[in-house]
């Protein structure tokens, strides 16, 4: 039950992100499906969690999707890189979270990543055809913007330089400004707790 209303949070803010987008009964579902793929990979076990409080994987998981509502909108074509034009960085960005990967990357439990395209353990950019795929790589990526300015930007994200970035300060803001009216509402201890099928404290 918990998950299923944390599921519901993400939507709010999801659709909530997109309003130029019509909130049909197929896009709505479909929403729904991407927040549990955010989610799942924020609650997994080795997840790159991008904050330190017992709210830390459910914020995580919001991060990631306010990126993503910037980056594509949760558009399925540009998830499928059928990209047009000039989209996706003309051809040259993945998935929801429009991430840039010249060759394999290597994702650490510690939540940095590097670049290894002969590593036997390395994600390509076909790989990100799978929004699970795409969500854990794309946290892993926050996780360095993040810990490169001590969790005051996303520079490194989106590519801008200096320590003024609009757009990364765009994706930020908006998670933050969500949280602010719209509280997570549940703590990672209580969700994991059903997950396991055990009471929380």
């Amino acid at each position: 039950m918990k998950a299923t209303l944390l599921v519901l949070w993400m939507v709010q803010a999801m659709a909530a992100w997109t309003s130029g987008r019509e909130l049909t009964p197929a896009r709505e579902a479909h929403l729904e499906m991407t927040a549990r793929e955010a989610l799942t990979v924020a609650f997994a076990d080795g997840a790159a969690t991008l904050y330190a409080d017992t709210y830390a994987r459910s914020r995580s998981a919001l991060l990631m999707t306010s990126v993503a509502a910037r980056e594509s909108g949760f558009d399925p074509r540009i998830q499928r890189h059928e990209c047009r034009g000039e989209e996706c960085d003309s051809g040259n960005a993945y998935c929801y979270m429009q991430i840039h990967l010249e060759t394999g990357v290597v994702l650490s439990e510690t939540g940095d990543w590097w670049f290894d395209a002969k590593a036997v353990d390395a994600i390509h950019a076909d790989d990100l055809a799978d929004p699970a795929s795409c969500f854990r790589v794309g946290e892993h990526m926050l996780w360095k913007a993040l810990h490169a300015s001590r969790g005051k930007n996303l520079c490194r994200y989106t590519g801008e330089r200096g320590n003024e970035c609009p757009a990364g300060a765009l994706r930020l803001n908006q998670a933050k400004d969500w949280l602010k009216d719209h509280p997570v509402p549940f703590s990672d201890e209580e969700v994991l707790a059903e997950f396991r099928g055990v009471p929380s404290n």
